[in-house]
């Protein structure tokens, strides 16, 4: 398996997986608020990956909260699962922190028939568990406190992207789109633009729009609100 930690890339044996029975207090987006007994964790599953004759280990999401009930993940990491890959978050920039914290509020005003979620899990498949920056989620009354809610579940999705906006665009939007993700916003901060994502496939987002700070931008599933880009920008 391959773990992205502190700029370097980490092996871990498909055994020591298996062999996790400890406890951790590691904090983490999505990880350590589930318990996860040996029993769930499955044999090794093998593709090609890159080069012939190399193999790439998938984690499922099982082993990704196994790996951090016995300490792989220090307190201080913030690591989300993409496609069986381990990888660590974009550090937040202030400017970052302002947009999401504006975003959140925004929605929260408007008193939506939805979920505002931030930086929380969502489960897109056994192999995928991202924390998007802001979430908007069809409406539960437990607030999805019984289960994480999945691609089926989310009304609109929004990454704000200082350092990895290539990243963030080419595979975030990928498996969001594969997972069924009706709409993706992704604020571009070195363009100072805004990019939206609509009519999800296998191939990806059928449908992409670029929009500048003179523009203003609607979810689809609220088409009555309405967000100024330069309010978002700041």
């Amino acid at each position: 398996g391959l773990i992205h930690l502190r700029g370097q890339l980490h092996s871990v044996p498909p055994a020591l997986v298996a062999g996790m029975i400890a406890h951790s207090k590691a904090k983490r987006c999505g990880v350590g608020w589930k318990d996860t007994t040996m029993e769930s964790l499955e044999a090794p599953r093998r593709e090609p990956y890159m080069t012939e004759g190399l193999q790439r280990y998938r984690f499922n999401v099982d082993e990704y909260y196994a790996m951090a009930k016995v300490g792989i993940f220090d307190e201080d990491s913030m690591v989300e699962l993409g496609e069986g890959d381990i990888t660590v978050i974009e550090r937040i920039s202030p400017r970052q922190a302002g947009i999401n914290m504006y975003l959140n509020d925004f929605f929260l005003s408007a008193r939506l028939n939805a979920v505002v979620s931030a930086r929380n899990p969502v489960r897109l498949n056994r192999y995928s568990e991202p924390c998007p920056d802001i979430a908007l989620l069809k409406f539960k009354r437990d607030y999805y406190s019984s289960a994480h809610p999945t691609g089926e579940d989310v009304l609109l999705l929004i990454e704000v992207a200082e350092a990895t906006p290539v990243v963030d665009r080419l595979v975030k939007g990928l498996l969001y789109a594969r997972a069924g993700v009706q709409e993706f916003w992704l604020v571009d901060l070195e363009a100072n633009a805004l990019e939206v994502y609509r009519s999800p496939s296998t191939e990806g987002y059928r449908e992409v729009r670029r929009l500048g700070r003179d523009a203003s931008v609607s979810p689809s599933a609220f088409p009555d609100i309405s967000i100024a880009i330069a309010e978002v920008l700041g």
